[in-house]
């Protein structure tokens, strides 16, 4: 839920109101009219809400120009309250995002869609009232220790007293430690460097809904029932061929046609696994692969009961 936001000025008006909106198409005003708090032209200004609200959209109302004339705003940040987020880093032209993961004691990097995919909540972390970040599923806190990033229990990365768990976000939600450093990550690990040297790999917090591991449970159970029905499947269509088989001269199985539809699916899924760049695409692959399904097989077995059948 969103607080407030911060605005940096460029050219400050006269008056502004903030208006909200939680669907992206029906707005409320979340602050009425205010009068510039101060002269100059550029500053920063922190406007809190009403109450707390839930942000999709967001309208700054502005009137009454100062001498300068002009209205604008340099950025805009949101103010929320700690939350489930994700710990990430920006995608390249060439390469996914990649998350923070809670890995016991340590700290791993995973794509974040094949961390989503897995369904167990290692990439959720959440922004204490004490500014640490816990993890979801163990709730330890990410500390650095050693100039390492590693997962500790909160409490006695507190009692510590060096401010090993202590992390403060950016205006632009980059998570940086006690000292400023920033987070960075990318496929080979994460680290901690200072943020001049980062290179574009800063780790930011995404806001994320809050955990629910029912849907990755009941995802697994229905994985175990297909691959259960694969198998009692394939093992009855190699009874079905012996018997076939066994007749003889009474039947003749044309397998041309099932190993051609095999082969056409087998490339189909080869050429789909290495060139789709759609992202829902790409998260059921992960997600079959998470649950170890291979819904190419599933339907080459189905084409080749099918032809059997068929040919009888």
């Amino acid at each position: 839920m969103t607080e407030g936001v911060s605005i940096n000025w460029a050219y400050s008006p006269g008056e502004f109101r903030i208006l909200t909106s939680s669907d992206g198409g029906n707005f409320e005003e979340a602050a009425g009219w205010h009068t510039a708090s101060r002269t100059e032209e550029s500053y920063r200004e922190m406007v809190m809400f009403d109450v707390p609200r839930s942000v999709k959209s967001l309208v700054v109302v502005m009137r009454s120009p100062k001498a300068w004339g002009f209205f604008g705003i340099n950025d805009i940040s949101l103010l929320v309250q700690p939350g489930p987020s994700m710990l990430v880093t920006g995608a390249s032209a060439d390469a996914q995002e990649v998350c923070l993961v809670a890995e016991g004691s340590k700290v791993g990097v995973q794509s974040c869609l094949g961390a989503i995919a897995a369904g167990s909540g290692a990439e959720v972390f959440s922004l204490s009232h004490s500014s640490q970040l816990v993890s979801a599923i163990t709730g330890e806190c990410l500390a650095l220790a050693k100039g390492r990033l590693e997962m500790q229990d909160c409490e006695q990365a507190a009692d510590a007293g060096d401010g090993r768990s202590t992390f403060a976000l950016t205006d632009s939600a980059h998570v940086q430690t006690k000292t400023g450093y920033c987070l960075s990550a990318d496929a080979a690990g994460v680290s901690v460097a200072p943020c001049s040297d980062v290179g574009g790999n800063e780790v930011a917090m995404v806001a994320v809904p809050e955990l629910d591991l029912t849907s990755a449970a009941q995802a697994k159970d229905a994985a175990a029932l297909l691959r259960a029905a694969v198998a009692r499947q394939n093992t009855l269509l190699g009874e079905l061929k012996r018997g076939l088989q066994a007749c003889g001269g009474m039947f003749q199985w044309n397998s041309s046609y099932t190993q051609s539809e095999t082969g056409a699916l087998a490339v189909m899924t080869r050429s789909g696994r290495t060139t789709t760049r759609d992202p829902s695409e790409e998260a059921s692959r992960q997600i079959d692969q998470a649950v170890d399904v291979d819904l190419a097989a599933v339907k080459a077995l189905i084409s080749e009961s099918k032809a059997t059948l068929a040919s009888i």
